[in-house]
């Protein structure tokens, strides 16, 4: 993790060890995409989500899809975030999780930050408002034009809001990605709410030892890695595609999913250290 405004003081050994609690966070998780903060979540705490908020039909069918192979908690998709109504949610939700838009601030775009119209902070921060929830998770591009952003708008809003902050960048890399992917996270808790000593609903550590199949597919010179990977998982043999006629049906629309997606690992690291510094 690179931190943001200090410098980080102590490594991941000295995060202490986890209380388990069996205690459920409900959740809202906001533009959603395929929910990599989601499976990241599901990592380390308890946490059931209960409504997806995504505008993109096509995204919304992968959400339905992966609900269906019971990869995602089932819950209702709603199309919109500015026309969504917090109020019947108000009092049934613990945290709201997402990553808004991006575009607004990534040096990809025309970086025209809060007067873009795709700028959903102002949305988000009417949910926080509306639901009354007592944790917030939230993702976005680590560029220049989002943390002025974030010093000048977002952090100040929360913590009039009553909430203690921390913030971080993160980078897939961290956790074993062949590429960067950095990444900044916002963990905010309510002051309203402290937390009683670690009173987060931590699940169970895994044991130490890699997993049977690698979150992440070995490095292209990596023969031992691709070696152990086929010897379990056959299907993951790559293989030339031809794209001279564009992708697949709905390829494309897959693709830009998993792009505005958030790598799962990731999340369950920033959380994890976010809230040790919020104790």
């Amino acid at each position: 993790m690179e931190t943001i405004g200090y410098k980080r003081d102590r490594g991941d050994s000295e995060l202490g060890k986890l209380n388990v609690d069996t205690r459920t966070y409900n959740a809202i998780s906001l533009c959603s995409g395929y929910d990599g903060i989601q499976l990241g979540l599901r990592e380390v705490i308890h946490v059931r989500t209960v409504c997806y908020v995504e505008n993109e039909v096509s995204v919304a069918r992968i959400l339905a899809a992966r609900m269906e192979e019971g990869y995602l908690d089932k819950a209702p998709v709603w199309s919109d975030v500015k026309d969504f109504d917090p109020e019947p949610w108000c009092g049934k939700v613990d945290i709201l999780f997402g990553g808004f838009p991006c575009q607004p601030f990534s040096v990809a775009g025309e970086k025209l930050g809060e007067d873009d119209p795709r700028n959903l902070w102002p949305d988000t921060a009417r949910l926080i408002r509306g639901l009354g929830v007592s944790v917030v998770f939230l993702e976005n591009v680590s560029g220049p034009e989002f943390l002025r952003y974030y010093y000048s708008r977002i952090r100040p809003e929360l913590v009039e809001m009553d909430f203690k902050v921390e913030e971080g960048l993160f980078s897939a890399a961290e956790v074993g990605a062949s590429h960067r992917r950095r990444r900044t996270f916002i963990l905010a808790h309510s002051n309203a709410q402290r937390l009683q000593g670690d009173g987060w609903p931590w699940k169970k550590e895994r044991p130490e030892g890699p997993p049977t199949v690698p979150l992440y597919p070995p490095g292209p010179k990596d023969k031992q890695g691709w070696t152990q990977l086929l010897s379990v998982l056959p299907e993951a043999q790559p293989s030339w595609c031809r794209t001279l006629d564009g992708p697949a049906p709905e390829m494309d629309i897959r693709l830009r999913a998993i792009g505005n997606g958030v790598v799962p690992a990731v999340a369950a690291r920033a959380f994890r250290i976010l809230a040790e510094k919020l104790k």
